[in-house]
């Protein structure tokens, strides 16, 4: 059991790497909640701006206190997973 500690450590050491996991796991926590009412769900499906914001807020308050470092690394890690599920979308 501690090797797999230690594996998930090192993984979660990385910056990026746990920036994009919470921000990910966050957005199939979200999931869970389906069906949600349906102007949320017209906000989900219409606004890439709400969609970002929602994701920013979750990361903001996993990484408080920010810096600027922080702030950025997470600014690029939402980037990446609504620009990975706008692609996963558009192949599907």
């Amino acid at each position: 059991m501690s090797g797999l500690v230690n594996i998930i450590n090192d993984l979660l050491e990385v910056d990026i790497i746990r920036y994009f996991l919470v921000v990910l796991t966050s957005v199939m926590a979200g999931y869970t909640l389906q069906p949600v009412p349906s102007v949320l769900n017209n906000l989900f499906d219409n606004s890439q701006l709400f969609k970002f914001l929602i994701l920013f807020l979750v990361g903001c308050a996993a990484f408080y206190p920010l810096d600027d470092k922080k702030l950025t690394k997470l600014i690029i890690a939402v980037f990446i997973v609504l620009l990975l599920f706008e692609v996963i979308r558009n192949k599907a």
